[in-house]
């Protein structure tokens, strides 16, 4: 009986042990997610621990039933734990946001020089038109995928430069700064635009990453170009459902948001494959982080003082590595009305507030101009609509072909139409699968509405 007992016991050790080995990956992401939107949703964005949770994490895997939290106002820090699995520490800091801690014996950087503006500064409003726009709003705010929540934060319709419509919900207004994930792509392809303009970096040159410059290195071939354009060849694995996948890593347990990209093989010849990699972005936020080193500045620093206050923006958090490097794929946090500012940017051929210039006319051409490998819907860090001709399932019909925008996870968006001289802004939580289907409709219901 005893032996029995003993096999019984190493049968179950050996299950719990492989359980273990399964999950882990699993636990040890999902307490980083957590501790991240935790940090930033109450740190940045001033919601309430209960609300962030309910909003963006538990509704996304029954196994944030089990995540434990600590919530430290004083010292401005989240640490999480799932099942004793996985752990994670998110820190504050008051100029960039939050940035998760991989090494505790590492401080993340800070050498911001920049202070953050006293005063947030909304756009001009034009009354006496918004409730021409209460049908696309109320769509907006209304729960259309039946049990699955869409929870919109933020609408703004921008129009001839003034804002035409807005709304928000309950404790959010203009100027919460609130995440845009992947729309901080165009941000960072804004910001490589300043260096390009400036003759800092040269568009058509091999991309200045010192590991790849072996003579014998496949890689010494990918421009700057290749990676504006995601065309890079790297095999970069864009994979979130997969725990130990290269973006899950790179965002979720890497101190160095671009390391694990930049230590990617390549998958293609450079310049002949589209695809889609958050990795390539990070790759560009960490060369126009050198380049603003380079001129003794950080890239918070150089952001702010070359796109961010001339696009008059007062809200912004630029989250960064542990290393001090934004994370340009995804970690960038403003109000909505500073989304706008961007999209009015892009808008205007790179000028800002009081007919400042950012980026050059022919760098912003670049940017919304299809790369000729993605069907028309993907240019310079950018998404199109110029593939709705083809019916491209990235693409929305009834919408202007000139349509491009800033696109990013759970249904953020910064929309410009260049023939309706308009920019409309959407942010929130969208824990279902189709958020293109309900910014196009939400698109339509907008247009509908004539002068």
């Amino acid at each position: 009986m005893r032996k029995i007992f003993l096999i019984l016991a190493l049968v179950a050790a050996m299950v719990i042990a492989v359980v273990i080995v399964k999950f882990q990956p699993t636990a040890r992401a999902g307490a980083a997610y957590a501790a991240k939107a935790l940090c930033s949703g109450v740190f940045v964005s001033g919601l309430d621990p209960e609300r962030v949770a309910a909003e963006e994490y538990e509704s996304l895997d029954a196994a944030f039933g089990y995540l434990s939290r600590r919530v430290d106002v004083e010292e401005q820090l989240v640490e999480t734990s799932l099942l004793g699995l996985g752990q994670a520490r998110a820190e504050f800091n008051p100029q960039t946001g939050c940035t998760l801690v991989h090494d505790a014996d590492v401080r993340p950087a800070s050498s911001i020089q920049f202070r953050r503006p006293p005063i947030q500064r909304q756009l001009n409003v034009r009354h006496g038109e918004a409730w021409r726009y209460d049908d696309a709003l109320d769509f907006a705010f209304t729960d259309v995928e039946g049990n699955l929540p869409i929870t919109t934060r933020a609408v703004v319709i921008i129009k001839d430069g003034s804002v035409i419509a807005q709304r928000y919900a309950e404790g959010i207004g203009p100027t919460t700064p609130l995440k845009g994930w992947s729309m901080n792509k165009t941000i960072t392809g804004l910001v490589i635009g300043t260096m390009v303009d400036a003759g800092q970096l040269d568009l058509n040159a091999p991309a200045p990453i010192e590991a790849w410059q072996g003579e014998t290195d496949p890689r010494s071939a990918i421009t700057l170009k290749h990676l504006m354009h995601m065309s890079s060849g790297l095999g970069f694995d864009e994979d979130y459902a997969d725990m130990n996948s290269d973006v899950v890593q790179m965002l979720f347990q890497a101190p160095s948001a671009s390391g694990i990209a930049v230590k990617s093989g390549l998958a293609h010849e450079p310049g002949t494959h589209w695809s889609y990699s958050s990795g390539t972005s990070n790759i560009l936020a960490a060369i126009a982080g050198d380049v603003a080193e380079r001129q003794g500045q950080s890239i918070t620093d150089y952001m702010w003082k070359n796109l961010l206050g001339p696009a008059g923006v007062t809200t912004a958090f630029l989250e960064t590595d542990q290393g001090g490097d934004f994370v340009g794929s995804s970690y960038g946090y403003m109000g909505a009305h500073d989304w706008g500012r961007l999209g009015l940017v892009m808008l205007r051929g790179g000028v800002g507030e009081n007919s400042q210039r950012i980026v050059s006319q022919e760098w912003i051409d670049f940017m919304v101009m299809p790369n000729g490998l993605s069907n028309g819907v993907y240019g310079g860090q950018t998404w199109l609509n110029a593939g709705a001709a083809t019916g491209s399932e990235w693409s929305y019909s009834g919408v202007p072909a000139d349509m491009y925008y800033f696109s990013g996870h759970d249904g953020q968006f910064v929309v410009i139409i260049p023939s309706e001289n308009m920019v409309v802004v959407r942010l929130g939580e969208s824990i279902y699968q189709n958020t293109n289907k309900h910014l196009g409709e939400l698109l339509r219901k907008i247009l509908e509405v004539k002068p």
